[in-house]
């Protein structure tokens, strides 16, 4: 950003209509600049105290810290805005994977009980039906049509 954007900007950052974006670069900046970052403090000291006024409000007693209070502020609202952006893009991701980890893992454990359960059920039917068939034309190849009939 040049010092004329910079300019063009300070009495948006001032009442505070400065987007996201803006106020990033704004914020570089004034720590760069310290010719700009006087001339902020000139409108902002000029600013502050004509809209105190206005308002019938008790001026400050020192701007000067009350400026460098709002340059404090909105470096800590920049950073925590970086680092919950920093946050969703690492959780989602890992909220995403474990949510395929545990689908998979629950269709895993299902269809390794279903298969376990349908292994039980021809066995005791194979069994069951072994007891019934004890007559000599019964073939092997026979049970097997009756276990294939089954699925």
């Amino acid at each position: 950003m040049t010092c004329l954007e910079f300019q063009g900007l300070m009495i948006r950052y001032i009442n505070g209509d400065l987007s996201y974006k803006e106020k990033e670069q704004f914020m570089e900046h004034v720590a760069g600049c310290e010719n700009c970052k006087e001339e902020l403090e000139i409108y902002y000291i000029i600013l502050t105290s004509m809209k105190q006024m206005d308002e019938d409000k008790q001026l400050s007693d020192d701007f000067h810290q009350d400026f460098l209070t709002r340059l404090k502020r909105t470096r800590a609202e920049l950073a925590a805005r970086k680092r919950s952006q920093i946050g969703r893009r690492i959780a989602f991701p890992v909220m995403v994977g474990a949510i395929v980890l545990l689908t998979g893992l629950e269709l895993e454990g299902e269809e390794e009980t279903e298969i376990q359960s349908h292994f039980e059920m021809k066995f005791h039917f194979y069994r069951n039906e072994r007891h019934r068939m004890s007559q000599p034309n019964i073939t092997e190849q026979k049970i097997l049509e009756i276990l294939e009939n089954l699925e």
